[in-house]
């Protein structure tokens, strides 16, 4: 429970930079990365369905075409959110190993 109250006051307590010069802490970037990761996953798993109902013949092309372009969208506006955390944090690695996931299915 004390971790838990610490880190509602730091998540209370936000400004846009802290003592040591991040402007996200690390909670918040958790919390950020820990949702961002279930939404893509959830978005790869409906895709992965709906390709194989239409393996089976049970839906139209077109509409399942339509629908994983609009999850697309989900997972292109997560990856941002998750680039722009890793950078606010400071972590320049994992966030240039991001990047590259923005223009994935752009081709």
């Amino acid at each position: 429970m004390g971790i838990l109250k610490t880190a509602i006051k730091q998540l209370l307590e936000y400004t846009i930079f802290n003592e040591e010069g991040e402007a996200v802490s690390w909670c918040l970037l958790f919390g950020i990365g820990f949702i961002c990761a279930g939404i893509v996953l959830v978005c790869l798993g409906y895709s992965y369905k709906l390709l194989l109902e239409l393996s089976s013949d049970i839906v139209n092309p077109v509409e399942v075409c339509e629908t994983i372009n609009h999850i697309k969208t989900i997972e292109y506006i997560t990856h941002i959110v998750l680039f722009n955390a890793l950078f606010l944090r400071g972590w320049w690695v994992p966030g240039i190993l991001n990047f590259p996931f923005l223009f994935y299915n752009f081709a």
